[in-house]
């Protein structure tokens, strides 16, 4: 009984801790909000989940996000002047790159190392935030 207790606890535990695995037609998303100072309202942006938010690197002018994945795709946002995106000259076999400028903004959006079967949610997102 003690034995069957303690199995149950340490799955509860669990599935509180890291959630329960679930399969969905649709990846979930997670709303970021950015606020770069070059407008008056707060853009959002829509981010495939399961993503590490590295330390912002601030220079003079703005600042430079990263968001990485598991599968060693990235997200990288830059909000300020005088600074630029770059696709990597070398880019990797079956994975995918793309750049853009956010209108009436000083923002720019980049991902890279998407693997093909990621491409079309990274894609869905940043055209919706490009129409922004």
């Amino acid at each position: 009984m003690l034995k069957w207790f303690r199995f149950s606890m340490l799955c509860s535990w669990t599935t509180v801790c890291f959630g329960q695995s679930t399969t969905s037609a649709h990846p979930p998303v997670v709303e970021y909000p950015l606020e770069c100072g070059c407008g008056t309202t707060t853009r959002r942006l829509l981010l495939p989940s399961g993503y590490v938010l590295a330390k912002p690197v601030w220079y003079g002018e703005g600042r430079l996000q990263t968001f990485r994945y598991a599968d060693q795709s990235c997200i990288t946002l830059l909000c300020g002047t005088n600074a630029q995106l770059s696709l990597p000259k070398k880019q990797a076999k079956d994975r995918f790159y793309r750049k853009e400028r956010l209108p009436n903004c000083c923002c720019q959006l980049m991902y890279s190392d998407v693997p093909s079967t990621r491409v079309a949610l990274f894609n869905r997102l940043l055209n919706e935030v490009s129409k922004l």
